[in-house]
């Protein structure tokens, strides 16, 4: 009688190391077997959601690299924006209104919610952050409202700060726009126009002036006939002329253009930075100054510039006013 019972003890310890032998291995099967949001995941959120895969050797850490790439999403849209207020320190603007933009975003991401966890078989976590759209966009519609009611406060005012604030509101707000028609299907009509804007800087500047204009060359490429060419035009553009004698000129307008290697790992190939740098003054005083630069790819230095020169056109022509404005 003891055999059997001790017979039947061990077909029971038998079973029981068997399905835990079976459990330990769907374990591990699930941890090696990722889910598929983690390569798609906007395939397991709704419609009306924003998604982001996070990862990190903690849950935590992918759950904060999760929010992080929806915040990067709503943040890369408005990085123009701190472009605007590197030319404005001279009046003690700084960044005011790029930094309400950036703030703005980052309230309207505290609605972040995660969704999905997933710990690997290597103890490699992932985390589904989800947004809603819908929250999203009113919170976006609300900031456009208020920058809004800024612009046209600052239309009556003609100071050179009030103008210089007026374009970095609406800098700010094309790029909160921006997002605002992504999430909603529509964009909001404007307060004040681009029109308007240029109406009130065009205002302040001085035109019929004469400039004398001499960019300086770099090692192998032919700028000054580029470069030279571009600011005359953006000058003549708006209203002034341009003089070969710098004696007799109003004005200078000097500049340089600098091309910088950059490493670039690719048989055949060189890679620049080309720094341009803008100075106006009248008499001995510097006006103002701009600076900017491009990188490019190409098979030569000059190629290389060919590819970045309708880059730095086009910034002459944008940034034309802020050059000679006093």
């Amino acid at each position: 009688m003891n055999k059997k019972l001790i017979i039947l003890a061990l077909l029971l310890l038998g079973l029981s190391a068997c399905a835990s032998s079976k459990q330990a291995s769907l374990a591990s099967l699930d941890k090696s077997a990722k889910p598929s949001w983690i390569a798609s995941p906007w395939e397991s959120c709704g419609i009306k959601e924003v998604c982001a895969v996070g990862s990190g050797d903690t849950q935590s850490r992918a759950n904060a690299d999760a929010r992080s790439g929806i915040m990067k999403w709503f943040k890369s849209n408005i990085k123009s924006s701190a472009r605007f207020a590197e030319s404005a320190d001279d009046d003690g603007f700084s960044s005011s209104a790029s930094v309400e933009t950036w703030e703005g975003a980052d309230g309207i991401l505290k609605g972040v919610e995660i969704k999905e966890n997933f710990e690997d078989a290597g103890g490699r976590h992932y985390s589904l952050a989800g947004f809603n759209k819908v929250a999203a966009a009113a919170a976006i519609r609300l900031k456009i409202g208020q920058l809004d009611e800024k612009m046209k406060s600052l239309l009556g005012d003609n100071t050179k700060k009030s103008i210089r604030m007026l374009e970095g509101y609406y800098n700010a707000r094309e790029e909160l726009n921006d997002q605002y028609l992504f999430l909603s299907g529509v964009s909001v009509p404007e307060a004040v126009t681009y029109a308007q804007v240029l109406k009130s800087r065009s205002s302040k500047i001085v035109k019929g002036l004469s400039y004398y204009v001499n960019i300086r060359d770099i090692h192998g490429i032919d700028t000054p006939r580029q470069m030279t060419a571009t600011v005359k035009e953006a000058l003549t553009s708006i209203g002034n002329s341009v003089s070969a004698d710098a004696y007799s000129s109003d004005r200078h307008v000097t500049g340089s253009l600098e091309a910088v290697k950059q490493h670039l790992n690719v048989s055949g190939f060189v890679k620049y930075q080309f720094v341009l740098k803008l100075d106006c003054a009248e008499g001995e005083k510097v006006i103002n100054s701009l600076i900017t630069s491009e990188t490019y790819e190409g098979r030569s230095q000059q190629q290389a510039f060919e590819a970045a020169l309708p880059k730095l056109k086009a910034y002459i022509h944008e940034h034309i006013y802020d050059l000679i404005w006093q």
